[in-house]
């Protein structure tokens, strides 16, 4: 991803949070200023960063607010604060951890688990280096790990994630934890599993066709299942869904001082007539896949999830399930 350009003071200076609440224990933190951390990833109004607490602990993340908006009191500070409320009842081995949310000299800073990279960093670098396609397995890992996240999500707290693509599935080694990343813009639903339409976001390459037409009637969960689908699909196809010319999926330019990006720059993809639709594979990849057994479960969650019709899309219990039975009699 690409990296802040800060210029280096001429004297150190650290940031000291003291007071820390984590898992009930108090502590002094720590936590340098942003040109002294190693930035992870970023988003609109938002960037990511590593904190290494020593060679005896595991690193932690910190999402903050970059220099513009948190001056301010925006949607992002506030989708920061929404997203460490709901954070704090995320406990499942498929959502990234939630540490600490704390106030701080450079505005709120949301402290989580630090995963590896991204699974939008390993496809790329999967297409820099020139490979094929992935691994059946991994691709079904990534889908097995995801869809158990969204059977939590959608079927216990009766949550929609709300942005659900590659950029926000964090991988651990390789492959051997798939984990969901970054609420800010997570919906929540009624008992009956819908939500207004209006209040889900995404991106809008991978949102669903009744999200995109901005329906009066109410969405259910089954919006999300599409963008659960278009995510294998990045797997599946080494590319982005409806991005045909697309080198870079990255949604923001911003740097820590940046400004909000100009609206008039911003490609109108809602004249994209394909958005909301099952995107083709690649032909080369397509009969690769054909040819090829191990797929076979892979490619029908792809094609069922994908449909423009909501009601024919699984819901997440019933592919949780499927996977369930598979590892139960040893395929998974």
């Amino acid at each position: 991803m690409a990296e802040g350009c800060f210029k280096t003071p001429a004297k150190p200076k650290g940031r000291t949070s003291k007071g820390i609440d984590v898992s009930g224990g108090k502590f002094n933190l720590e936590i340098p200023a942003s040109p002294f951390l190693a930035r992870l990833g970023y988003g609109t109004g938002v960037s990511v960063y590593s904190l290494d607490r020593g060679k005896e602990q595991s690193p932690w993340a910190i999402k903050k607010l970059n220099k513009f908006y948190r001056e301010r009191q925006t949607v992002q500070k506030v989708c920061l604060e929404k997203e460490a409320e709901l954070m704090r009842k995320l406990n499942h081995p498929n959502i990234i951890g939630f540490r600490s949310y704390t106030q701080t000299p450079e505005g709120p800073m949301l402290l989580l688990e630090k995963c590896d990279w991204s699974l939008l960093d390993v496809i790329e670098e999967r297409v820099d280096k020139g490979s094929n396609a992935f691994e059946a397995w991994k691709i079904e890992k990534v889908a097995k790990d995801v869809v158990f996240a969204l059977e939590f999500l959608h079927h216990t707290l009766f949550y929609m994630h709300g942005d659900l693509k590659s950029a926000n599935v964090l991988v651990n080694g390789d492959f051997d934890a798939v984990k969901l990343c970054d609420f800010g813009v997570a919906v929540k639903m009624d008992e009956d599993f819908t939500a207004p339409a209006e209040e889900y976001t995404g991106t809008r390459y991978w949102l669903a066709k009744e999200v995109l037409e901005g329906s009066k009637e109410r969405i259910t969960n089954k919006a999300e299942m599409y963008s659960y689908g278009l995510t294998v699909f990045e797997m599946l196809s080494l590319s982005f869904p409806h991005m045909e010319d697309a080198t870079d999926c990255s949604t923001s330019t911003e740097t820590d001082s940046s400004f909000p990006e100009d609206e008039d720059s911003v490609v109108d993809e809602s004249e994209n007539s394909t958005l909301g639709t099952r995107p083709y594979l690649p032909e080369r990849l397509a009969a690769f896949y054909a040819a090829d057994k191990n797929y076979n479960d892979i490619l029908s969650i792809y094609f069922l999830c994908t449909s423009e019709n909501a009601g024919e899309r699984p819901a997440a219990n019933h592919l949780a399930s499927s996977f369930r039975e598979k590892m139960a009699a040893g395929e998974a």
